[in-house]
């Protein structure tokens, strides 16, 4: 049975309260922190991680969460207009550029975007 307990018990770090990050399927970040984020099979042996747009304050968790995990490929899905309103600008830095940490940095390498249909875009 899946449960939601640490989706719950963080609801001031979800960007949507109605979308829910199941406990069985998140991804775990070291220490208490949690970010709202699934691991997802892409094929028998490939995984990617689907998660929210972070918040601002959350981008601290969602960047931890590239370092921890080694990822590849993360796929966030909204629409243009989301990530303007939500100032997604402000959690990303340019392509090619660098997010900087207390121990290190780590360099970004391309965001792609997929339309999905004239309304949904991935990015």
């Amino acid at each position: 049975m899946a449960t939601r307990m640490a989706c719950d018990a963080n609801v001031e770090k979800n960007r949507f309260e109605d979308i829910v990050c199941i406990d069985q399927t998140r991804v775990r970040l070291g220490g208490d922190s949690y970010i709202h984020a699934s691991w997802v099979n892409i094929t028998a042996n490939r995984k990617a991680i689907l998660t929210q747009l972070p918040l601002v304050e959350t981008g601290g968790d969602f960047w931890q969460m590239v370092l921890d995990t080694n990822a590849q490929a993360i796929l966030l899905l909204l629409t243009h207009a989301e990530f303007n309103m939500f100032h997604a600008a402000g959690v990303f830095p340019a392509e090619q550029d660098f997010v900087h940490f207390a121990d290190g940095h780590i360099r970004v390498g391309e965001f792609k975007r997929v339309v999905i249909d004239r309304d949904w875009t991935m990015h």
